[in-house]
């Protein structure tokens, strides 16, 4: 009996596109993948187990610091994005996906803030379209007390 017939291959074949066009569609980090935009706040970040980020650091403009995460894509296109993160009352964070060229410019972003306090809580969904050998990056101004959870994309 010969395993490997055609037949079976192009099922395999064939399931491992699929497979891999479903894992591919749709993906998630948590925020210990990015780090702090400036050398000086590194410090501000404080890191869990589970991966999420939250800034400890006070200062003028409620202590906020920028986190800073580049995403992995496999394809060009339309991107939505969506951060998790808690914030303390009276405040907000407000995070950016950018589309960046292959060459470093910035050719698109979307911006949203999460006001819910005191829970964790999904961003409004930001919209942005990568060129092709393109990257997305996400950039979010974080108070101190707040946290950055996970970003799916």
């Amino acid at each position: 009996m010969n395993i490997f017939s055609p037949k079976r291959a192009s099922f395999a074949a064939l399931t491992a596109l699929g497979l891999f066009a479903a894992v591919s569609a749709h993906a998630a980090v948590t925020a210990s993948t990015g780090h702090a935009k400036f050398a000086g706040d590194v410090a501000c970040f404080q890191r869990d187990d589970a991966g999420r980020v939250t800034n400890t650091c006070a200062g003028g403009d409620g202590g906020r610091r920028t986190w800073t995460l580049g995403d992995y894509i496999s394809t060009s296109g339309s991107k939505s994005v969506v951060v998790n993160a808690y914030i303390p009352g009276g405040t907000s964070i407000n995070c950016g996906a950018l589309a960046v060229s292959r060459t470093g410019a910035v050719v698109g972003s979307s911006f949203r803030s999460l006001t819910s306090f005191g829970v964790d809580a999904n961003l409004p969904a930001m919209t942005v379209t990568v060129p092709s050998y393109g990257a997305l990056s996400i950039v979010c101004d974080v108070p101190q007390g707040g946290r950055i959870n996970t970003v799916n994309f």
